[in-house]
């Protein structure tokens, strides 16, 4: 596995409301089966879910460095 090199800790889920995602919001509702607002709760259940896979991953890599160190 790569090292991480970067705490995701610090990170906020992007404003899926905003500007930057117009184009997303309204292919994510081809053919009605999503509204605007659903949309845009998809794309955070989304970015939660992932972040919480990168925490996971973050913190057993920081174990695994703690563990070496002090075996060293």
């Amino acid at each position: 596995m790569p090292q991480i090199t970067q705490d995701p800790m610090g990170l906020v889920c992007p404003n899926f409301t905003g500007q930057t995602y117009t184009a997303v919001r309204p292919a994510m509702s081809t053919g009605g089966q999503l509204n605007n607002a659903e949309a845009v709760e998809q794309l955070v259940v989304a970015w939660n879910q992932t972040h919480a896979q990168e925490l996971e991953a973050w913190n057993t890599q920081t174990q695994a460095d703690m563990a070496e160190e002090e075996e060293l």
